[in-house]
């Protein structure tokens, strides 16, 4: 039930493998969640706010981006 995989920011670990079977299905278990800040600035963008306000924010520490 369980299956390595490697994320680029944490290294190998260990998850849960998808529980059910179906014979003529496939499933890719070997996605990772988004790390931290890595969709800050689109998410800051689509709300209209300018690259240099993103800048700002993220000069004083308000949010991360990558």
């Amino acid at each position: 039930m369980f299956v390595q995989n490697e994320h680029p920011g944490v290294g190998k670990y260990k998850t849960i493998n998808q529980p059910l079977k179906f014979k003529e299905a496939t499933f890719d278990n070997n996605w990772n969640a988004p790390e931290l800040g890595s969709d800050s600035a689109s998410i800051l963008k689509e709300l209209n706010y300018t690259d240099a306000q993103i800048s700002e924010m993220q000069s004083k520490g308000v949010v991360k981006t990558k």
